[in-house]
């Protein structure tokens, strides 16, 4: 549907050129009544904002007749196609009427300059370094330093960062495409997370910590949250809580507290324990402190502490630590890394040469546990183009009112022999073919 149709809430005869200062851009301003919601009331983060706009939103002009923005400006979100046709993005809104920038120079908001949750180690520059800013798939009206990485949203540049005056971007609005096209592959889980198997060590000093695959001859540690030293493109929270009920074999905690922490807690050949006693004074929680920062009053600490169950025991932040007679008062806890299993093997295993020659190597196990947000799928996007579908199983279709067809190659089959059985009996040729 065309938006260029006869709807009251275009107002004509406000577009303006504006060449002044250090550059140009087009300009179109507009009643908030034009746009869905109308200023947004909630915080712009908070967990209530409603539909409203705001400076920085990125708006596009709804067009779909049922939706509840119908012919109004609403704000654009990458997460399909018919959402991220983009206006332009606003600057300010001043006295009822809203200044869009549909092209060229802007004031933006720099509290709106967002970071992707899914930024890759060493990421820069034209591979999405803070340059140039694309339209969010999560976020309605926002942006992100990287194009979305989910098969079937659309990947749409709108803005591209140039201090210049008292400008610091320009809207350009690049023309989108879809990430992955109209079918994309994702990678399927190979193995059961948990799953141990065996290889061999070669070179007799091999590490392996592949992704999927983690060392079990050797201590090794996993990202519970992203900003661990451990963490590479993937946190493992979902394995640690759901197959190592919480990090039995080994949790990190940063914690920080209300006073600086003593660095007398760790040294060289020791490392100092802190404790949280119940209501009679009794030692109830005890962690090893592996790493003190002055700075920051972060304590580092390592714990194995269990509940009845089995279960970690995890640290309660309302009540206090001490350190020798000395009280520490957390601020925030934040669950860092935990340990997998250690398990050494004194497997051995031979191979022969083409000479006959026999060579031993020692055996070591992996653990297989993929992370976080590893999807196995396929994603289909709504409306698809091709020239010859083979199906060798069952195919069920739901028509637009919720109709359901089972199987419907054989409903096909059915109907066909229905039609050629009646043909038959009325003496005249069919003209449904016979389905096999």
């Amino acid at each position: 549907m065309s938006s260029t149709n006869t709807s009251s809430n275009l107002w004509g005869n406000t577009n303006n050129l504006d060449i002044s200062n250090s550059g140009a851009r087009l300009i179109m301003s507009h009643p908030i009544s034009g746009f869905s919601g109308g200023i947004m009331t909630h915080p712009l983060f908070g967990a209530t904002a409603g539909d409203g706009v705001t400076a920085g939103d990125v708006v596009r002009y709804d067009t779909v007749p049922d939706s509840v923005s119908y012919n109004q400006y609403t704000k654009a979100i990458a997460n399909a196609a018919e959402y991220a046709e983009v206006v332009g993005v606003i600057e300010t809104i001043e006295n009822g009427v809203v200044h869009v920038i549909l092209s060229g120079q802007i004031k933006f908001p720099t509290a709106r300059f967002a970071t992707a949750d899914f930024q890759p180690p060493g990421v820069g520059g034209a591979s999405g370094g803070n340059d140039v800013y694309f339209l969010s798939g999560v976020t309605a009206g926002g942006i992100s330093n990287l194009a979305p990485n989910v098969a079937g949203q659309i990947a749409k540049p709108v803005l591209q960062v140039a201090s210049d005056g008292v400008f610091n971007a320009h809207v350009v609005n690049y023309i989108g495409y879809q990430i992955g096209g109209n079918v994309a592959g994702a990678t399927e889980r190979t193995a059961v997370e948990g799953t141990i198997n065996e290889v061999v060590d070669f070179d007799g000093n091999r590490i392996i910590n592949e992704k999927n695959f983690h060392d079990l001859s050797s201590e090794t540690w996993l990202s519970y949250d992203k900003s661990h030293p451990t963490y590479t493109d993937r946190t493992y929270q979902g394995f640690c809580d759901g197959s190592l009920d919480g990090g039995i074999f080994g949790v990190e905690y940063d914690m920080v507290v209300s006073s600086t922490p003593s660095s007398t807690m760790v040294g060289p050949g020791r490392s100092g324990t802190i404790t949280q006693k119940d209501s009679k004074g009794r030692t109830e929680f005890k962690v090893l402190v592996t790493g003190v920062n002055k700075v920051t009053n972060t304590i580092t600490f390592r714990s194995t502490e269990k509940l009845p169950n089995g279960s970690i025991k995890e640290p309660d932040i309302t009540k206090n630590f001490y350190y020798n007679n000395t009280q520490y008062t957390p601020t925030t806890i934040t669950k860092m890394a935990f340990r997998l299993p250690q398990i050494v093997s004194s497997d051995t295993v031979s191979f022969t040469d083409m000479h006959g020659v026999k060579t031993t190597k020692n055996k070591k196990f992996v653990m297989y546990a993929d992370g976080d947000d590893r999807t196995g799928a396929v994603y289909i996007a709504d409306e698809v183009t091709v020239t010859k579908i083979t199906a060798t199983g069952v195919i069920n279709a739901t028509d637009a009112d919720g109709n359901t067809i089972a199987d419907l190659a054989k409903q096909v089959k059915l109907l066909s022999d229905d039609s050629i059985a009646h043909a038959n009996k009325l003496n005249v040729a069919s003209t449904v073919p016979a389905v096999t």
